[in-house]
């Protein structure tokens, strides 16, 4: 009985050692996914090639299009956030599974449109100016067009058994100081005066968006691979 179990496991073993290797190449055949996903950045959408089981290079573009409002200095801003960017970014799976470290660059527009509507009266830096003296006050803040990006997380993309993976990404746009410039339209516009104050709160709102230096990245999103 011992030699005819020997006799069959054999065989056995020898299939499976041939079979595991063809069946593990046939798996990791597919070189290129397409995803979506929404983060920080907006809606995106992503393509990836594999280049091996620790690198894959992804290319991005994502779009952000929403309306936020902040108050400054007695000026109610109504902002208009418009982000449109692409970029180019290096995924490294350092075990060969999902968890992945990434750096890339990104380039495009990214700013905010501001409609500044005041109050009776609005007081810059101890300046006290009318409604109708100040007007409305329209601007924009630009943060640079170019950022680099560090990050790490985790994509199944190259590693799940079928076509659809899903993908966590968490890390900072990094680049400069934003640009802010606001002009108001009222009757004491083009006075000295008001064009110090209004030059003072464009230093101070861009105090206020230095945060973006670092922006925050964080994205989920769904791939099929083929």
């Amino acid at each position: 009985m011992r030699r005819s179990w020997g006799a069959m496991i054999g065989p056995v073993l020898g299939l499976l050692a041939v079979a595991g290797p063809v069946k593990a190449q046939e798996f990791n055949a597919e070189h290129w996914a397409v995803g979506v996903s929404v983060g920080t950045d907006g809606v995106g959408g992503d393509i990836k090639y594999r280049v091996t089981p620790e690198f894959v290079l992804r290319l991005r573009g994502a779009g952000l299009d929403f309306n936020h409002s902040v108050n400054s200095d007695d000026i109610h801003y109504s902002g208009k956030i418009k982000f449109a960017t692409g970029g180019g970014f290096v995924d490294w799976h350092p075990f060969a599974n999902g968890f992945l470290l990434s750096a890339g660059g990104l380039g495009g527009q990214r700013e905010v449109d501001l409609n500044g509507s005041p109050a009776a009266s609005v007081t810059l830096f101890g300046h006290t100016y009318s409604a109708a003296e100040i007007g409305a006050v329209y601007g924009k803040a630009k943060l640079p067009s170019a950022a680099g990006f560090l990050g790490l997380g985790y994509d199944s993309t190259f590693v799940h058994r079928g076509p659809i993976g899903f993908n966590i990404l968490a890390g900072v746009q990094l680049s400069g100081s934003s640009s802010v410039h606001l002009t108001p339209t009222g009757l004491l516009a083009n006075t000295p005066q008001l064009q110090s104050d209004v030059a003072s709160e464009e230093t101070k709102i861009r105090h206020d968006l230095s945060f973006t230096e670092t922006y925050p990245a964080i994205s989920l999103g769904l791939t099929y691979r083929f």
